[in-house]
């Protein structure tokens, strides 16, 4: 390859954590297009990554797999550094103290981003209020739209051969993307924060420590850039004190009339909320935003409905990873009689909507799958005898879950699939855990 004036063209670069998800692939990918010379590194073995490295086959990358090496963080020019790895990780320990630049993919693409970008964060709702805003930008075509950061198969670095000033990107961050904007003390010009609920106390110390990652999405705005904020939400409601550019509030309850969503979920309504707003202060045309809203579909894994067999239906809510997603998506079908299955690892939340969810009278049986976090509640289910009543089983095999949750199921039933806890052992990720659900569905 000819030298070209790419920054990083020669450069020893290191992908710490290619992952199952796309973003690893994405950083590998775009660094061996332009010359560097990259290596990734992955405690997964080859047989794991199997589909990340598929993709990855057609460029000359070296691996390091099952393991990590000091030699390879102490000879690397960039290291980029997963999200889902910690700063106290002592190979990023390491790499620091000897002077190591380590980035991540979403804050080293937001410096060099030449568009506006609008960036959603929050502890529910941030993709589907990322995709609402994407579908409506489209939708307008006043100015090219791409979507990037937190989501399946998507690329962030990699849109930087594709953009321009007169382009818009959309951004999904989670709290440890948001992360590497502290270590750049740069945020996007538009900030979205949808709630902010107990979440990921596995990786923080405390509540405290996650907020203060969810705030740089506007910390180190200007004047003239925009925060837009819950007003429904006192946790995020209060944040607007800190803001330096111009505060939108977004409030479901005034929710234009006009917006009849396909999506299921009253949740959804405060999503829709915070992406009329965030459209409406770029200047898009009321009619179009509405048209925008009422015509998404939604995104897969999240209230998505598979298939009705003998007139039940089966539900998958897989990005359930908490209780107070757990409760929303029991909430939603308060009509119904559910059979739910729930359970997984553990990330030291508090439990008490999980409980208010078990309880309520529509929920009929609890099928518990398998997880730290199971184990941890088991004990609470077991001595309310309204809640141990309910109790079907636990189970270790996911298909005889499923299996017994139909079995139990009556006609106009709903089978809920509504975890509340991150994938358990079998599973790469909670997509993946969603996949294989919709697979034993679709066979019954």
């Amino acid at each position: 390859m000819k030298k070209s004036n790419f920054p990083y063209f020669g450069k020893k670069i290191l992908v710490m954590g290619l992952g199952l998800l796309g973003g690893g692939v994405s950083a590998a990918a775009f660094f061996a297009k332009h010359g560097a010379k990259v290596k990734v590194t992955d405690l997964r073995r080859k047989r794991e990554l199997g589909y990340s490295l598929y993709k990855l086959n057609k460029y000359p990358i070296t691996y390091v797999l099952g393991k990590h090496r000091e030699k390879d963080f102490l000879e690397a020019d960039l290291i980029i550094k997963n999200p889902g790895v910690p700063y106290d990780n002592p190979f990023i320990v390491l790499a620091l103290k000897n002077g190591k630049n380590v980035e991540m993919e979403s804050s080293l693409f937001a410096k060099r981003c030449p568009c506006p970008i609008i960036a959603v964060t929050g502890t529910r709702g941030k993709s589907t209020t990322s995709a609402m805003i994407f579908e409506i930008l489209k939708l307008w075509g006043e100015r090219q739209v791409f979507l990037a950061g937190n989501l399946p198969d998507s690329t962030t670095l990699e849109l930087l051969d594709k953009i321009n000033k007169n382009h818009i990107v959309v951004m999904e961050l989670s709290s440890w993307q948001l992360a590497g904007f502290h270590k750049d003390r740069t945020s996007p010009h538009i900030a979205v924060l949808t709630n902010f609920y107990p979440d990921h106390l596995n990786r923080y110390k405390n509540m405290e420590e996650y907020l203060y990652d969810k705030k740089a999405i506007y910390l180190y705005q200007k004047a003239g850039d925009i925060l837009v904020l819950n007003k429904n939400d006192r946790s995020v409601l209060q944040l607007g004190k800190e803001a330096k550019g111009k505060v939108v509030y977004f409030d479901k309850n005034k929710l234009p009339k006009d917006v009849h969503l396909q999506i299921l979920g009253q949740h959804n309504l405060s999503n829709a909320a915070a992406a009329f707003k965030t459209t409406e202060s770029l200047g898009v045309p009321y009619n179009t935003i509405i048209e925008g809203l009422n015509s998404f579909k939604g995104l897969p894994d999240r209230l998505e409905k598979v298939r009705i067999v003998n007139k039940i239906t089966f539900i998958n809510d897989t990005t359930s990873t908490t209780p107070v997603a757990l409760l929303a998506g029991v909430q939603t079908f308060k009509d119904k009689n559910i059979i739910l299955l729930l359970g997984g690892n553990d990330k030291k939340l508090p439990m008490g909507k999980l409980y208010e969810a078990v309880k309520m009278p529509r929920v009929k049986k609890i099928i518990l799958l398998p997880g730290s976090g199971t184990d941890r509640i088991w004990p609470v289910l077991n001595s309310s005898l309204v809640i141990k009543n309910k109790i079907a089983g636990r189970f270790d095999d996911f298909n005889k879950a499923v299996q017994k949750a139909y079995s139990l199921a009556e006609a106009g039933w709903t089978v809920l699939f509504s975890p509340g806890f991150t994938s358990f052992a079998g599973f790469y990720n909670e997509f993946d855990r969603g996949k294989q659900f919709k697979k034993i569905v679709k066979s019954l």
